[in-house]
């Protein structure tokens, strides 16, 4: 990670601790307990752990339930039969993806064939018409550099509410965390699109 991601993930995971405290969302001992590693990460300076354990704070503050640990969770909700819930039953992985594809400035296409899925396949997912396995969320996290949870953040997260100071650090939030993986994804695209090529 370099020093200006860091920053950024510092930046987020503190904006995430603002927002559990303006929503009380520390009431939840399941956040309460996220809250307090991810300040225990911070100070670590685990920044990869403390990012995705931030974004598990967003989604239980928010009513969906990350039950065991972080990326792992996430993954773990793609396992099971039973599809990851909230409080208003809205998951939408197929915005995570369309997210992903747009912000790497490619058609589905492309997308489709860098994931070695059909272009059709990669249309219903986008439209939430089909689902994505484990191994295809995997793949896309490697080959955009954006974490899994992030995925599920980004489907399940309503960066909005009915608050106005809750509002505005939310969508400030939304912005930083769009950023953040806007600019993984654009040095992932150097960095395979660079290879095998030789300075000038």
């Amino acid at each position: 990670m370099h020093t200006v991601e860091r920053r950024m993930v510092r930046a987020i995971c503190e904006r995430v601790l603002k927002v559990a405290e303006v929503t009380k969302g520390t009431a939840n001992k399941e956040v309460r307990q996220r809250v307090v590693r991810l300040r225990a990460l911070l100070r670590r300076g685990r920044l990869r752990e403390a990012e995705s354990v931030a974004y598990g704070v967003l989604m239980e503050c928010q009513g969906f339930s990350t039950e065991g640990d972080d990326d792992e969770s996430a993954e773990n909700h793609e396992t099971s039969k039973t599809p990851m819930t909230s409080v208003d039953n809205t998951v939408d992985i197929g915005r995570s993806i369309k997210f992903v594809r747009v912000a790497a400035g490619i058609k589905q296409g492309e997308m489709a064939r860098r994931l070695a899925i059909s272009q059709n396949y990669l249309s219903l997912l986008e439209n939430n018409k089909a689902e994505p396995s484990l191994a295809l969320l995997r793949k896309i996290s490697s080959e955009f550099r954006v974490p899994v949870s992030f995925l599920f953040l980004e489907g399940t997260a309503s960066f909005e509410s009915d608050e106005p100071e809750t509002d505005s650090l939310l969508r400030q939030l939304q912005k930083m965390i769009h950023q953040l993986q806007e600019a993984r994804i654009k040095d992932g695209l150097g960095a395979t699109n660079g290879a095998g090529t030789t300075e000038r």
